[in-house]
């Protein structure tokens, strides 16, 4: 049996369209992030600490600059 895509069309849409909800309904507002020189361990680290799925890469500036997540490992797309 394979899992559904959250996007596929069945029960999650009629869910969605009967509670009329937002993306801003159910997004996170509060994660952790990163910096574009800190080291990949303290990256993988932080994932494995905090649960999140990525990372969102902000510079000094406080700019999105990219987002790293666990499939960006070499090691996790290895087996």
């Amino acid at each position: 049996m394979r899992n559904a895509p959250l996007l596929e069309f069945g029960p999650r849409e009629a869910f969605f369209e009967e509670y009329a909800m937002n993306v801003s309904d159910i997004m996170r507002r509060s994660f952790a992030t990163i910096r574009p020189d800190a080291p990949p361990l303290e990256a993988a680290d932080l994932l494995l600490q905090t649960n999140q799925r990525g990372l969102p890469v902000i510079d000094r500036e406080g700019t999105l600059v990219g987002v790293i997540s666990e499939g960006d490992f070499p090691m996790a797309n290895s087996n």
